[in-house]
């Protein structure tokens, strides 16, 4: 495995694993069936295939549309929810997101700035992303009685948000190894940036995931993680294939 993903994750939140119910349920979920983007094959294979520049740009693209994308699901929900303080972390989640989708634009541009001028990528990429207005997290707030299907969610989003704290690792120092040397400062500081939210993300869903093991869920969750898990899996074995290079192969020059 190149990572440790439960206690990663629970490091970053300041956590030992036996210190709450999330960080309980995630390792013992994670030691058990660790996920498939934590594993030496993902990685080569990544490795791999980031090593062509068409590809990896390809790869940034695709960031900023599923960036942007996500940011107006979450807008949507968070609309939907009744639970006031998960309502404000999705809002502001959504609004890290839209930001996310811009970052990823700027990186496209910074990593490979030898983008021929008569293709509009840099319209693309702004049509890509949403405007949200920044929020609070909510921390401050008491949470709602336990929703099942917001669980469910929050479990969702939670893991999601873990693969995605895996993948800025690997996505770094490919990163900065494509792009120009006086890019590097700006790029680095970028990559930091997401993955400093990445954590917000799962510190917010990962306190109502607590909240719900405190009061008797434990199992639920359990059961959630597992499933969701082995879905994720299942992508993630396809995930590199449905990121094809070819998309941009034309519209570059690199």
């Amino acid at each position: 495995m190149i990572a440790d993903v439960p206690r990663l994750a629970i490091n970053h939140l300041g956590l030992a694993a036996g210190d709450n119910g999330y960080g309980g349920a995630l390792t013992a979920v994670f030691d058990t069936a660790p996920p498939a983007y934590a594993s030496n094959l993902f990685a080569r294979e990544f490795q791999r295939q980031a090593k062509d520049p068409s590809w990896f740009a390809s790869l940034l693209v695709s960031d900023c549309d599923l960036e942007g994308y996500s940011a107006r699901q979450l807008s949507r929900y968070s609309g939907e929810v009744v639970d006031r303080r998960v309502a404000m972390g999705l809002a502001a989640h959504a609004a890290d997101e839209a930001r996310h989708s811009r970052m990823f634009a700027s990186l496209v541009v910074e990593v490979f700035p030898n983008l021929r001028p008569d293709i509009g990528l840099r319209d693309k990429l702004r049509e890509m992303a949403p405007r949200l207005r920044l929020s609070s997290y909510g921390g401050s707030l008491a949470f709602a009685a336990v929703d099942e299907a917001l669980l469910s969610s929050m479990v969702l989003i939670n893991l999601h948000e873990v693969k995605a704290l895996i993948l800025e690792y690997l996505l770094r120092p490919l990163a900065l190894a494509h792009a120009p040397a006086a890019h590097r400062s700006k790029v680095g500081r970028q990559l930091d940036v997401l993955v400093a939210d990445e954590v917000q993300h799962i510190r917010y869903s990962a306190a109502y995931i607590n909240h719900a093991v405190t009061n008797g869920w434990g199992n639920t969750v359990m059961d959630m993680m597992r499933d969701y898990g082995q879905l994720m899996d299942d992508v993630t074995l396809d995930e590199i294939e449905q990121r094809s290079p070819h998309a941009l192969a034309e519209e570059l020059e690199l």
